[in-house]
C-alpha cells in the first residue's frame, strides 16, 4: 500500500476529537438528502483547511461552524446535483438494457437461471464501476467548487477533465473503495435493514472524507489552487477609472478608501473622497 494512500486513510489521527466530529457527521448523513448537504459542506471545509495549510490536528472542521457547513453543502449539492442525477440516469439506462437483453436471451435460448445469474452479476459489476467513476468525476468538479465557492465551477467541464487527468493512483483507489462500500457492503448487509444502512453510511462517510483529503493533497501538489470566496468576489479592493453611474463618482487615478488603505503601494499619495466610502457601503 502506497504511503499516500495510507496517509489519506489515517489523516485524522492527529485530531483528538476526530471520532466525535465524524460521529456527528454520520448522524446527519443518516438523514436522506439533508445528510448529503452536511457531508458536502463538511468535505468543502476539509478541502479548504488542507489547501490553506491547517495543521493535521485541525483539518476536520469544528461543528461550531454548523451554519457555514450547511450553506456550503447546499451550494455544492446545487452544483454537483446535475452530475449525480445524470450518472444515475445513465446507470439506470445501462441496467435496463442489460435486463431487457437478458430477458430476451432467456426467452429465445432458454437457460433462465444461468442468464438471470449473469444479468445480476453484470448489474453488480456495472454498479461498482459506475459508482467509482461517478465519484472520481464529481470529485474533480468538486475541487473547483471547494476552491472558489462558486456552484458554477462544477460546470466547467474542461477544467474538470484537466483535474481528472492529473489524479494519482491513490485517489482512484479511494474512489474504488467508496464504490465497493456502496455495492459489496450493501449486498452483504442488506441496506434496507437498519444495521446495513447504518454500516453503509459510516463506511461511506469515512471513505469520502479520506477521498477529499487525497483530492486536496493531489491538487496542492499539482495545480496549487488559490482559495477565494465568491461572496467577496464582486467587491473591488481598489478600482481604476470608476464608472460614475455604478459607483457614484469618476476618477482617472486609483481611489482608496478607509477599508483598503493597507493595500496601497508605498509610492502612492493619498487623497480622501467620501463618495467612495458611501459607494462601498
Amino acid at each position: 500500500m502506497s504511503p499516500e494512500l495510507v496517509k489519506a486513510l489515517t489523516f485524522f489521527k492527529e485530531d483528538p476529537k476526530a471520532i466525535l466530529k465524524m460521529g456527528i457527521l454520520c448522524g446527519f448523513v443518516l438523514v436522506p438528502l439533508l445528510g448529503w448537504v452536511f457531508l458536502l459542506g463538511y468535505c468543502t471545509l476539509l478541502y479548504r483547511n488542507y489547501i490553506s495549510g491547517q495543521a493535521d490536528d485541525r483539518l476536520l472542521p469544528e461543528w461550531e461552524e454548523f451554519g457555514d457547513i450547511f450553506f456550503k453543502g447546499a451550494m455544492a449539492l446545487f452544483g454537483l446535483g446535475p452530475h449525480i442525477i445524470g450518472g444515475f440516469l445513465l446507470y439506470g439506462a445501462i441496467v435496463l438494457t442489460i435486463g431487457l437483453g437478458g430477458m430476451g436471451t432467456s426467452f429465445i435460448m432458454g437457460g433462465g437461471e444461468t442468464v438471470g445469474f449473469m444479468t445480476k452479476f453484470l448489474n453488480f459489476l456495472i454498479a461498482l464501476v459506475a459508482s467509482s467513476l461517478l465519484l472520481a468525476w464529481c470529485g474533480a468538479q468538486f475541487a473547483g467548487y471547494a476552491a472558489t465557492l462558486e456552484s458554477g465551477a462544477c460546470f466547467r467541464v474542461f477544467e474538470g477533465v484537466q483535474r481528472l487527468m492529473i489524479m494519482g493512483k491513490p485517489y482512484y483507489i479511494l474512489c474504488a473503495l467508496v464504490g465497493v462500500s456502496l455495492t459489496v457492503v450493501t449486498s452483504i448487509f442488506n441496506i434496507l435493514t437498519i444495521p446495513g444502512y447504518v454500516l453503509t453510511v459510516i463506511l461511506s462517510t469515512y471513505l469520502l472524507l479520506c477521498t477529499t483529503y487525497g483530492l486536496a493533497e493531489r491538487m496542492q501538489e499539482t495545480l496549487h489552487p488559490v482559495l477565494s470566496d465568491s461572496s467577496e468576489a464582486h467587491i473591488p479592493q481598489h478600482v481604476d477609472e470608476l464608472d460614475e453611474d455604478e459607483y457614484g463618482h469618476a476618477s482617472t487615478t486609483t481611489t482608496y478608501s478607509a477599508s483598503n488603505l493597507a493595500s496601497r503601494r508605498p509610492d502612492v499619495s493619498l487623497t480622501w473622497d467620501t463618495s467612495s466610502d458611501k459607494a462601498e457601503r
